[in-house]
């Protein structure tokens, strides 16, 4: 993993949290990293696959030509079947459905993509990165919320740490993208989509021609995980989000004996479930047992006691010896509100 080279002293990360969450990341001393089918945002993965079938539909269309061109029959059959276009937007589509569910599957040994988002800021934004943002604040109406904040560089670190003492099957970590269209191509998530779509023609081409069939690298699956992990819809934008991914194993037994890697010591991540809605939620208690999350400080959102919880806070910081977390409120005059019904 080379999330070290993304370092920036400068940037915060804001996670948002209620009560609840917040006594339970200082008493755990983790975080949790959710099952992405259970985010806020349920049509992010979509919105991920659509971007890379975009990508590879023009290359799709590419071949789909050739073959229309160079057969009667082909010309008949895609004619038959609602033309080049209709054939190609099937065929882009299958092919990056493969792709993904080989992912998943990992040779029958199948993982979990569990995603920690925080919202990123500049330090030197000003009003931003001191009371945080008001659509983030909202989502916890007239209970008020809590942001805990961490340096970039700090995070990373223990990242790091993770990495080289679990077991995934794969893990990353970047900002968030949300104009594709704009996206460098030198750019580390730009480098990773362009390895996508690079294997995917060639996964297609094999598909159509059945002649030099691709293999596949570590370096395309850590590619793909990047590519689904970090896009989302601009409508997110103002978030600025940062994310950390682990595609956690599902059975430690299974892939000790398909990977027997003897050198490796590593421990696996246990996948845990809570209950929402009556649906058992997968997740990973990231940096767990790693020497102390690095807190940096922790801001009590919008509140008419929000001074009354700030001291509160304190002392329950300074009972549990946490006495280097600054504690701050935030300015937003915001206070929710209750919404009658009748």
């Amino acid at each position: 993993m080379n999330a070290i080279k993304q370092l920036n002293k400068d940037i915060e990360l804001w996670h948002y949290t209620n009560a609840d969450g917040l006594l339970g990341i200082l008493e755990s001393q983790s975080i949790w990293a959710t099952d992405y089918r259970h985010l806020n945002d349920c049509l992010e993965l979509k919105h991920a696959m659509s971007i890379l079938r975009d990508r590879l539909l023009s290359q799709v269309l590419l071949i789909a030509q050739k073959i229309y061109e160079g057969s009667s029959e082909a010309k008949k059959y895609i004619d038959e079947n609602g033309g080049i276009n209709r054939i190609s937007e099937e065929e882009t589509r299958d092919t990056i459905d493969m792709i993904w569910k080989a992912l998943m599957d990992m040779g029958s040994l199948f993982s979990v993509p569990c995603i920690l988002s925080f919202c990123s800021y500049e330090t030197a934004e000003g009003h931003i990165s001191k009371n945080g943002l008001l659509s983030q604040w909202r989502g916890y109406g007239i209970d008020g919320g809590y942001a805990i904040i961490f340096n970039l560089t700090d995070l990373l670190n223990c990242f790091e740490r993770e990495d080289k003492s679990f077991r995934y099957a794969g893990l990353g970590s970047g900002h968030v993208c949300y104009e594709c269209k704009d996206l460098d191509e030198r750019s580390d998530l730009g480098s990773y989509l362009n390895r996508v779509i690079t294997f995917a023609s060639k996964l297609y081409s094999y598909r159509v021609y059945r002649i030099d069939k691709p293999q596949v690298e570590g370096k395309d699956i850590e590619a793909l995980m990047h590519c689904l992990s970090r896009f989302k819809h601009i409508g997110f934008e103002e978030e600025q989000e940062y994310r950390f991914f682990v595609f956690a194993w599902e059975n430690e037994k299974l892939v000790k004996e398909k990977f027997p890697l003897a050198n490796d010591k590593r421990s696996f991540r246990e996948i845990k479930f809570r209950l929402q809605k009556g649906i058992q939620i997968p997740y990973v208690e990231l940096f767990k047992d790693s020497g102390g999350l690095p807190i940096e400080k922790i801001v009590v959102g919008p509140h008419k006691e929000k001074e009354k919880r700030a001291e509160s806070l304190k002392v329950y910081l300074r009972n549990k010896g946490f006495n280097d977390i600054r504690v701050e409120c935030s300015e937003i005059p915001y206070v929710g509100q209750h919404i009658s019904l009748g």
